[in-house]
């Protein structure tokens, strides 16, 4: 979910794509809907349920964006590392 925002960001604010345009091209790489099956099944969620996760910036480089994100309702936590250049 982290890389498909990432990627829409990139593409609106680097090449000035227009939201609907970056949301279309970010949706057909990373798929937001099956990414965030997988983050509930993974995190024993129900389907229908909401879940919000708190992210945190780590770090972040020309080349490398890394967040924290710690899940509603869970002690687990995780790290997402991003290439800026390749998304």
């Amino acid at each position: 979910m982290l890389r498909h925002e990432h990627l829409k960001y990139g593409l609106m604010n680097k090449i000035d794509m227009l939201y609907d345009e970056a949301y279309e091209l970010a949706q057909r790489k990373y798929n937001y809907k099956t990414a965030l099956e997988k983050f509930k099944k993974k995190n024993g969620l129900q389907n229908g349920s909401e879940c919000v996760v708190r992210i945190e910036k780590l770090e972040m480089t020309d080349s490398a964006a890394r967040y924290k994100y710690y899940p509603e309702n869970s002690d687990g936590s995780g790290i997402v590392a991003l290439n800026r250049n390749t998304g």
